[in-house]
């Protein structure tokens, strides 16, 4: 078992590929714990900070939304989402994900390997 404190890996940094300042805390270290797990994550978007469609290859990567407003792009279909909301990019696949409220947007991203 662990327990620690999340390690902010990246902060107020531009968003990859993308527009705006964004942050992200390191969940675990996943280097340690497992083959299969890239990324666990919280991130945050400023209003406005967007990362721009990208596609996965070899892994999948899923986003529950914790709060705020976001345009999410699956392979150009946009939806707007909302906390709560729960999305997953199979490998192969790309998407997107832009903060179009007034508030800091709040999810936690997962990256898994094939």
């Amino acid at each position: 078992m662990i327990v620690k404190k999340a390690e902010r890996t990246v902060d107020e940094k531009l968003a990859p590929n993308g527009a705006g300042l964004f942050c992200k805390d390191k969940l675990l270290d996943v280097s340690g714990v497992s083959k299969k797990v890239r990324m666990f994550a919280h991130v945050k978007l400023e209003p406005g900070a967007a990362v721009e469609h990208h596609t996965h290859e070899g892994e999948s990567e899923t986003f529950y939304i914790l709060s705020g407003t976001a345009e999410y792009n699956d392979n150009g279909m946009i939806y707007r989402i909302t906390d709560g909301d729960v999305t997953f990019c199979p490998s192969g696949q790309g998407h997107g994900i832009k903060n179009v409220g007034k508030d800091d947007l709040h999810f936690i991203g997962l990256i898994v390997l094939d």
